[in-house]
């Protein structure tokens, strides 16, 4: 995220010397390798262990970006020149740097991001380049503006490559950002008289000023605003590594010799670059932490044949990349304290009804931010090394079995083991509720009773019912006091969705549902005849009943003009009774009666109902 794109310069540092440093096997490293080529450089890396840099492609021909994932370089292409080389790769894999455009007239920023080379542009002249990127891909970098008069700082956000301006001179450029948008470079003062480091932040460019000397530059920033790069000292005979803080620019010394250049700052304030050693010898990459400046090469075994002369970048977990020099050749590189990986992980059940097991180990810790992770799980099966940290098992049996998580680092291979007992349960199936079976409605004026008498079944038993009536209201019975019937008063008419849940010892659910219709009732009126030849009108007794059952749900009495309206009655079918008042139907004294059906529906209203007097 903050990079200085040190570039191809740390090749000319490449001298086969080694100090008589003490050693201690503190730290691990891995040969990034080539792209086919002879040598190679990192520049730039993220939290999980990718690193990004330059490479010579096969026979020496050009020098190509690379990206650095699990143990595999990948060429990036070019934005179809000859050469290109990254700096800067955030935590989603996106990675800026420069490249030559076709024809090699030109070399410009560009982005990478999903196998795709975007080309940033300019500020309106012929040549850009990319030095830093943070997580919200937001890309600096340095431009020419049109003519090519001036080359000026820039970042690039939203598509479009905005001018950072300059302290006053002609020239500046940006070297890095962090993840709030603030950024660091070097710009000329006014009338040239030196270049100062500067930050960039809110709009404003501020000078950082130097360590007495005539210029200095900045080359990192963490996220909480401490900066880093390398300042003229007084005389201008040397320039020192610099971390500015708090308003504050201080030296960080040198590795003996006279010359020293902070490249990389980690949140914890930690920083990397690269010094002249004693007499000026060589120069070596450092790590400065707590006050102390420390040669990279003192925290590696002496048989590692490594010589690093170039540290490029520094994760919070002290992981750092660069350069340095292998077999005689410059390669990038990728180091870390000596830390073995922290295996973890949970597991939950698939479901009561299987005997899958499903693990979880993304709590584990690898120092190079890639784990990969290998399962035996303890039934005599084994999932081997894979890039994913969860998985699934289904074992044959019940039973208890010991899980064994072997965690592997991506980078550095090696490996730490955990083991947790498993216990695994014979499969549970879910109840099976029955929705109340048919149910059914009894009516009274204005309200509706609804009843019915719900059943449900498990493999282990049921522990609790649910009827949820649709109106906010429910009931819950324990299996210790199953459902006989249930029933529930509705105050309106309309559709019932009414739902019933068993739920079995362990917890499963399952839900059954009817929709029921509760109508509207409907007015029916009707007509009754006089018998002819019977004066006066003798009055009758209308009794309307249910079809089946013969229950009375409504009586009226015949008007004297022999005329009733029967009033309110639910959509069914009706059986109609007809009798002479004060003459109870069917008792049998010899009094006839006739009897009609009807049907009372939604389009009832107005129905006539035809009864004859006796």
């Amino acid at each position: 995220m903050k990079k200085l794109a040190g570039g191809f310069i740390v090749f000319l540092f490449a001298v086969l010397f080694l100090t008589s440093a003490s050693f201690a096997e503190d730290y691990k490293i891995v040969d990034l390798g080539a792209l086919g080529g002879s040598e190679s450089g990192a520049e730039g890396g993220n939290d999980s262990g990718q690193v990004v840099g330059y490479s010579y492609i096969a026979g020496d021909t050009a020098q190509h970006a690379f990206l650095y994932n699990g143990g595999v370089m990948t060429d990036l292409g070019t934005l179809g020149g000859t050469n290109s080389g990254a700096s800067a790769i955030n935590d989603s894999a996106q990675v800026a740097g420069d490249s030559d455009i076709a024809g090699d007239t030109a070399r410009h920023a560009f982005i990478y991001s999903g196998g795709i080379m975007t080309d940033l542009g300019t500020l309106g002249g012929t040549s850009s380049s990319a030095n830093g990127i943070n997580d919200s891909a937001q890309v600096v970098g340095g431009s020419d503006i049109a003519g090519d008069t001036a080359r000026h700082a820039f970042i690039y956000s939203g598509g479009v490559m905005t001018d950072l301006g300059t302290l006053g001179g002609t020239n500046s450029g940006a070297n890095g950002i962090n993840d709030s948008g603030q950024v660091v470079g070097d710009s000329d003062i006014a009338e040239d008289a030196g270049r100062h480091a500067f930050l960039y932040s809110g709009g404003i460019m501020t000078d950082l000023g130097t360590l007495g000397g005539t210029s200095s530059s900045a080359n990192g920033i963490n996220d909480s605003g401490q900066v880093v790069g390398d300042s003229d000292m007084p005389g201008d005979a040397a320039r020192h590594a610099f971390i500015y803080r708090d308003g504050v620019m201080i030296d960080l010394g040198t590795l003996g010799g006279t010359n020293s250049y902070a490249i990389d700052i980690n949140d914890a304030g930690q920083v990397v670059g690269y010094s002249d050693i004693a007499g000026d010898a060589a120069r070596h990459a450092f790590l400065w932490r707590a006050g102390v400046m420390t040669d990279l090469n003192s925290l590696l075994s002496p048989e590692s044949g490594w010589i690093l002369i170039y540290a490029a970048d520094l994760r919070d977990n002290g992981q750092a990349a660069g350069t340095g020099i292998i077999n005689g050749q410059n390669h990038a590189f990728l180091m870390a304290p000596d830390q073995d990986p922290s295996p973890s992980f949970g597991f939950t059940y698939g479901s009561p009804n299987t005997l899958i097991v499903n693990v979880n180990a993304s709590g584990s810790y690898c120092v190079s931010g890639s784990c990969l992770y290998e399962w035996n799980w303890g039934d005599g099966d084994t999932d081997p090394f894979s890039g994913g940290p969860t998985a699934s098992h289904t074992y044959a049996a019940a039973g208890t079995y010991a899980v064994t998580l072997t965690v592997k680092d991506a980078v550095y291979l090696s490996t730490a083991s955990r083991s947790v007992n498993v216990n695994v349960y014979a499969p549970d199936f879910r109840p099976s509720a029955d929705g109340c079976g048919e149910g059914e409605y009894t009516w009274n004026a204005n309200t509706w009773t609804f009843s019915c008498d719900p059943a449900s079944t498990d493999d282990n038993g049921v522990a609790k019912e649910i009827i949820k009536w649709n109106d906010g209201t429910a009931n819950y019975v324990d299996a210790a006091a199953p459902f006989a019937a249930a029933s529930h008063t509705f105050t309106t008419a309309g559709i019932k969705l009414i739902s019933h849940t068993a739920v079995d010892t362990i917890g499963q659910t399952s839900a059954a549902e009817m929709a029921t219709v509760v109508a509207a009732p409907f007015a029916i009126s009707g007509a009754v005849y006089k018998h002819d030849g019977t004066t006066p009108a003798q009055s009758v007794r209308v009794q309307i009943r249910k079809a089946v059952t013969g229950t009375v749900v409504y009586t009226v009495f015949v008007r004297a003009d022999g005329t009733f309206t029967a009033g309110n009655l639910k959509p069914g079918a009706y059986d109609l009774f007809v009798s002479k008042h004060l003459y109870n139907f069917g008792s049998g004294v010899g009094v006839p009666h006739k009897s009609f059906s009807i049907t009372v529906g939604p389009s009832s209203s107005g129905n006539i109902i035809n009864a004859v007097t006796p």
